[in-house]
């Protein structure tokens, strides 16, 4: 997968996650194209995490370097590819001492296992584990941790909270004012910013980033792209899809 030119740092989160390693069918894994994963679910196009990370970088860094620690939730984790990228991007390259959380999100049961497994085979040098720390400044040591939760991820992980970076991996189609589910919204540090699909289930989309200035005043959101995801929606309905 190739990140938006000119960003070294972005690029090396997807280049150092082996991508065949989070998927059932490696000969496929590299095509920039959504594939199946199981359980009505999909991995979106290399292309598109590449904007996610491009997108979510400055606020990961501004974290890491303000605070000495940095907080990411990915909302419908699916195989943990992008939780991984995202601790790549957040801890992989940052000053020894930065810690926090990679939190991801996935409310398929079977989906949550294989992908702590295939967490723990990539990244053992980070703790890979189903109990995360608490808000900012509990994680004592400042170990760069990933999680991964079951969970309804509309809700959000608020026992994390708040986060310098949130990425959804579904369309938003029932969220609040700017589409994005309310929780989340409040889940999202003051400086950080949220990576979301809205719009409605059926037909294109749009990919916005919404930040939120240093007083927690919530910022109108950019569009970035034209795109066209699965709903963000409880686990019936999205089984129900397929059925």
């Amino acid at each position: 997968p190739h990140a938006p030119r000119g960003r070294r740092d972005v690029a090396h989160g997807p280049c150092a996650v082996p991508a065949a390693e989070f998927r059932d069918r490696p000969e496929a894994a590299y095509l920039d194209a959504p594939l199946p994963i199981g359980h009505a679910a999909t991995i979106s196009a290399p292309h598109m995490h590449a904007y996610a990370l491009e997108l979510l970088a400055a606020p990961t860094a501004a974290a890491a370097a303000a605070k000495g620690e940095v907080r990411v939730l990915d909302v419908g984790s699916g195989s943990g590819y992008l939780v991984a990228a995202f601790a790549e991007l957040a801890f992989g390259g940052a000053p020894d001492g930065v810690g926090g959380v990679v939190v991801g999100v996935e409310h398929v049961r079977e989906l949550v296992e294989s992908s702590r497994r295939f967490l723990r085979e990539d990244k053992p040098k980070w703790a890979v584990s189903e109990s995360p720390p608490e808000g900012p400044g509990t994680s004592g040591d400042r170990a760069a941790r990933v999680v991964v939760v079951s969970g309804d991820g509309r809700e959000g992980f608020p026992a994390s909270a708040p986060y310098d970076a949130i990425h959804v991996g579904a369309a938003c189609v029932e969220g609040g004012p700017s589409g994005v589910p309310v929780a989340l919204v409040e889940q999202l540090a003051p400086g950080g910013r949220i990576v979301a699909p809205v719009g409605k289930e059926h037909g294109m989309q749009q990919l916005i980033a919404m930040d939120k200035d240093e007083s927690g005043k919530v910022l109108k959101p950019r569009v970035i792209a034209g795109v066209r995801y699965v709903p963000l929606c409880d686990l019936e309905k999205q089984l129900g899809r397929f059925i």
